[in-house]
């Protein structure tokens, strides 16, 4: 009997991986596998995986040795890239997080700006 194994793996991060290994060929339908080389290509797919995310993690615990060379807030534009880069927030988040900021900002000044002209605010 034909096998096929999918294995889903979550990481720490969120991600999460899934690998398929087939015991037959799935255009001629030839079996072409054991049960147990199914299982050592699935294993050593997983320990692929897991090198890749170690060496991943480890350019990032690198990359913040380079905080003291930001300000706060750049500093902070740098966490949420390197977030995302290693899939605990989306583009989607930081983005809105970012418009928002700047949205809030803008109408931060435009009030300080109108106590300046009343003259309720002085630099």
């Amino acid at each position: 009997m034909p096998v096929r194994i999918d294995v889903t793996k979550q990481t720490a991060s969120g991600e999460s991986y899934v690998v398929s290994a087939c015991q037959w060929n799935p255009v001629t339908g030839e079996t072409e596998h054991t049960f147990d080389e199914v299982i050592e290509l699935a294993d050593s797919a997983l320990r692929l995986a897991d090198s890749r995310l170690m060496e991943m993690h480890a350019r990032l615990l690198e990359a913040y040795q380079l905080e003291k060379y930001c300000t706060g807030s750049e500093w902070s534009k740098v966490v949420c890239i390197l977030d995302i880069l290693a899939g605990r927030q989306s583009i989607d988040q930081v983005a809105h997080r970012w418009h928002d900021a700047e949205e809030e900002n803008r109408e931060l000044e435009a009030g300080r700006l109108a106590a300046q002209q009343n003259g309720l605010y002085n630099d």
